[in-house]
């Protein structure tokens, strides 16, 4: 019998084929990520204890429960719980090597090319995060619940400066929840964009449920409304890790086009490191 964590790689490599589709609800499909494997299955229990998670003030207490009922039910978070990071497909090579660094460490190991806004990563150096193992927030690096994010329609406009080449040589590296936990990678949540004083932290896999806006994570679209003036922010929701993700919590990578798959196929065969390799122009702008 095959244990639960090859089980998990088996259908996450199916997922990314195409071999197996989600179902969705009614009331999401018409506006969803079409494609997006679903969500997950159930992940290890970290510690409750009320010093390892973020501490609200009185005023994003208020926030919080104003958006939950500004959104209606809470949804439970999907099983599995995608994460999804977004990369130059010239790093592989080196993320094999190494594993994903976090950006206070990958700024040292040669990063060939800058995809991120400077301004915001200057932001995130001084970040503190209020949760162990603390620092801040460029001490981990950062995963999405889901592809399409605000920061990759920064770049498909053309609103990064100095990165000014589109989405087409970009790849995600897509992992989930329960296994960069069952690796025993240090990982926390956030209910929105890290660097935001405002976001809630948590390093309870069992707070996703109600720290994180299911729905908005499964809609293409997420712009702000005059309802609802925080949807982009909060479809920034953040998985992170700290310091460094191994290559082996990586199940699959997803590139827009066949030319960047291809690129992508043939870095990973020639260092052994084969996993599922899938064009999903979805998954982008």
């Amino acid at each position: 019998m095959r244990s639960d964590a090859t089980h998990r790689i088996s259908e996450s490599a199916r997922l990314l084929s195409g071999e197996l589709h989600p179902r969705t609800s009614s009331r999401l499909e018409r506006d969803r990520v079409d494609g997006m494997p679903p969500h997950s299955v159930e992940v290890g229990h970290s510690s409750r204890d009320p010093a390892n998670r973020g501490v609200a003030t009185p005023a994003t207490h208020y926030r919080l429960t104003a958006m939950s009922c500004s959104r209606g039910a809470l949804v439970p978070r999907p099983n599995p719980t995608y994460a999804v990071h977004f990369t130059h497909v010239s790093h592989l090579e080196s993320i094999v090597a190494q594993g994903l660094l976090a950006d206070s460490h990958a700024q040292g190991a040669g990063l060939k090319v800058e995809v991120g806004n400077t301004g915001i990563k200057d932001q995130r150096r001084r970040r503190e995060v209020p949760v162990a193992p603390r620092g801040v927030v460029a001490d981990y690096v950062p995963f999405y619940f889901a592809p399409r994010s605000p920061m990759m329609f920064a770049i498909e406009c053309g609103n990064v400066p100095t990165y000014t080449a589109g989405c087409d040589e970009l790849v995600y590296l897509v992992s989930t929840v329960d296994l960069l936990c069952a690796l025993g990678q240090p990982v926390t949540f956030t209910d929105r964009n890290a660097a935001l004083n405002v976001a809630r932290y948590s390093t309870a896999p069992e707070d996703l449920d109600d720290l994180v806006d299911w729905p908005l994570m499964k809609a293409a679209y997420w712009r702000n409304t005059s309802d609802d003036p925080e949807r982009r922010e909060r479809r920034m929701a953040e998985c992170l890790v700290h310091r460094r993700v191994p290559w082996a919590a990586f199940t699959g990578v997803v590139a827009r086009k066949q030319t960047c798959a291809a690129v992508a196929h043939a870095t990973l065969d020639s260092l052994g490191a084969s996993i599922p390799v899938s064009v999903r122009p979805n998954w982008y702008f």
